[in-house]
C-alpha cells in the first residue's frame, strides 16, 4: 500500500479561523477581535407603475442600510460584507414574470437591456406559482469583495440586488400593483478592539 503524503495532506488543509466560503476571520493583530453576523437586513416592497407596468429597483447593500450601523461603528473599527440571501414572494396572482440578480460592479437602477444580458432568475408575477418563496445568494468572491472597510464610512457600495420588470417586454401589469415583496439576511464581518 502507498505512503500517504503528509506535505499535500498539510497543505490541502483549510487553516483554523479560515471559512472555506466566507473568508478569513483572522485577526490582523494580537488583541484584535473579529465577529461574523447574520443580520436581517432591509425589508421591501416592489410596485408597479401605471401604463409601463415598470419596476426597475437597485437595492444598495452596505453597513448605512442597517437600522442600528451606529452601534456597530461605536464598537467596532472595520467591517465588509461577505454574504447575502435573499427570500423573494409574490404578493399577487398577476400577468407576466419579473427578473432579479445581483451586480457587484454597479449601483444604478436596471434598464431592460441590463435585465435581458445579466444572470439572475427570471419568476413569474403569479404568488400561487409554486414555490411560494424564492431565494437568491450573493457570496464574496475576490479582493474587492473582501476588503476591509472604515466604520466611520458605512456607505461604502459593495453589491447591489436589482429588479426589473415591465409591460412592453416582460407582461407585467399596467396598473399599480404590489407585486413582489423581499427580505435580506446579510452576512457581516466586524474587527476591532471591540468588545465582543
Amino acid at each position: 500500500m502507498p505512503r500517504r503524503n503528509k506535505l499535500s495532506k498539510r497543505r490541502n488543509r483549510i487553516p483554523r479561523g479560515i471559512d472555506p466560503v466566507l473568508g478569513s476571520l483572522r485577526p490582523a493583530y494580537k488583541g484584535q477581535n473579529v465577529i461574523r453576523v447574520v443580520i436581517p437586513h432591509a425589508v421591501g416592497i416592489l410596485t408597479t407603475t401605471v401604463t409601463s407596468g415598470l419596476i426597475a429597483n437597485s437595492n444598495v447593500l452596505n453597513l448605512a442600510d442597517l437600522a442600528n450601523s451606529a452601534d456597530f461603528a461605536s464598537t467596532w473599527d472595520e467591517w465588509r460584507l461577505v454574504a447575502v440571501e435573499v427570500e423573494m414572494y409574490c404578493l399577487t396572482v398577476s400577468t407576466g414574470v419579473t427578473r432579479f440578480w445581483f451586480d457587484d460592479q454597479d449601483t444604478s437602477a436596471p434598464t431592460v437591456a441590463e435585465a435581458v444580458a445579466r444572470p439572475g432568475i427570471t419568476l413569474p408575477n403569479n404568488s400561487a406559482a409554486a414555490p411560494t418563496k424564492h431565494v437568491m445568494k450573493w457570496f464574496a468572491t475576490d479582493d474587492i469583495d473582501y476588503a476591509w472597510n472604515l466604520t466611520s464610512s458605512p456607505s461604502i457600495n459593495t453589491v447591489s440586488f436589482k429588479v426589473y420588470t415591465d409591460s412592453a417586454i416582460f407582461g407585467a401589469p399596467t396598473a399599480v400593483t404590489n407585486l413582489w415583496t423581499y427580505v435580506f439576511h446579510a452576512t457581516f464581518d466586524f474587527r476591532g478592539i471591540g468588545d465582543n
